[in-house]
């Protein structure tokens, strides 16, 4: 199999990162978006909206961090991090949903990326304005995982860590680029440093880390 990813996407990291936790083989094409690679035909083949992650599975060809991550584990972990019985297999689920629609919206098409990208920016002020409503719509969405999911556990979906956990971080994470304040969150914050002692975690975060380290000079 091959993983063709964006190092520094948090979706890209997160499917690496499950790969890597379950000894699930594949390759890691780091795609260069900056040269158009993903705007060749024989990519469009595979991703038609020049999507990422795309995994390549011999005739198969599936892209979006949340499709593969369910068809990898069906086919290749046994649904292995995605809860200890059915009940938290469906709350995984549905936070796995959650995080690549809405989360991933607000904090990144509406907080971050509009401050980096000139892709995602809007006309004349309407960026300034983008940006503060998507900040309004984060912090509700961050007490709400302070105050409501990490509330009684220790993870979002209970006692035991999970994917959902792993894709939420990683998302949370690139508030690292405008040296977000998570001082209001004592609880997410605790949550977050849980992962970031991680060996694997470290390793396909090192574009990331490269990253923020670059903003910081």
């Amino acid at each position: 199999m091959k993983l063709y990813v964006v190092k520094i996407s948090p979706c890209c990291r997160v499917v690496w990162l499950y790969c890597l936790q379950n000894d699930i083989k594949v390759e890691i094409e780091d795609v260069d978006v900056f040269s158009g690679e993903h705007k060749t035909e024989d990519f469009k083949k595979m991703s038609p909206f020049s999507e990422f992650p795309v995994l390549s599975d011999g005739e198969n060809s599936i892209y979006g961090a949340c499709p593969i991550l369910l068809y990898l584990g069906e086919k290749y972990s046994n649904f292995k991090c995605f809860g200890e019985d059915g009940k938290q297999n469906m709350m995984v689920k549905s936070m796995l949903s959650w995080a690549s629609s809405e989360l991933h919206q607000v904090l990144g098409y509406r907080v971050v990326y509009p401050n980096f990208m000139e892709s995602y920016q809007l006309t004349g002020d309407s960026t300034e304005g983008l940006i503060e409503k998507g900040t309004k719509e984060l912090t509700k969405m961050l007490e709400m995982m302070e105050n409501v999911f990490l509330r009684r556990n220790k993870f979002l979906t209970g006692s035991s860590i999970t994917v959902a956990d792993y894709y939420v971080a990683t998302l949370i994470l690139q508030l690292e680029w405008l040296e977000f304040d998570f001082s209001l969150w004592p609880k997410l914050t605790n949550w977050l440093n849980t992962f970031k002692e991680l060996e694997l975690w470290k390793k396909v975060h090192e574009k990331h880390n490269g990253f923020v380290a670059e903003l910081k000079k």
